[in-house]
């Protein structure tokens, strides 16, 4: 087979220190973004961090929301794919979905080993939006992987010089 580079996103990252205290973790932010997190973290946004076939069906519908919304069908990841995903790496998917009144509001699926995470993919619809659920879903991921002795995040998938990364620079 001939070689060649194949490139999963744009290249570019921030690695996030969970050894860090919650003071240092929010030092490092920017204070608007400091202040977007505390006031996402005010909503009645409830976390649900649990085996991820439980929550396929709802992360699945979110990117599907988002999809539409953003009017980009490809950002759509079926349940279908996930299942597999889950299926082939079963201790290393992790899914996180926030519910604002019983319905998914923001979610992200995460994927590693032992004690270092990637964050693959995530999404948010309009109510999540308005909410600012993806600021308190960080700061969210942050505390579980902690929980779970992880050291490190990658954040993936940055391009400051693209638009089409606005979201995920931002």
């Amino acid at each position: 087979f001939p070689s060649h580079d194949t490139t999963l996103n744009s290249g570019l990252s921030v690695l996030i220190n969970l050894k860090s205290s919650d003071d240092e973790f929010f030092r490092n932010m920017t204070g608007k973004h400091r202040y977007y997190v505390r006031q996402a973290q005010k909503q009645n946004i409830q976390w649900k961090f649990e085996k991820p076939i439980h929550l396929i069906k709802d992360f699945s519908l979110l990117v599907a929301e988002m999809a539409r919304i953003k009017k980009k069908p490809k950002l759509s990841l079926s349940a279908k794919t996930l299942e597999r995903l889950v299926s082939l790496c079963p201790e290393g998917v992790r899914i996180l979905v926030g519910y604002f009144s019983n319905q998914p509001v923001a979610g992200a699926v995460l994927v590693g080993k032992g004690r270092k995470i990637w964050y693959l993919h995530a999404a948010t619809n309009e109510e999540g939006r308005k909410l600012g659920a993806s600021y308190a879903m960080i700061a969210e991921i942050v505390q579980r992987l902690r929980d779970e002795d992880v050291e490190e995040m990658d954040f993936g998938g940055l391009g400051p010089d693209t638009p089409a990364f606005q979201g995920p620079n931002h």
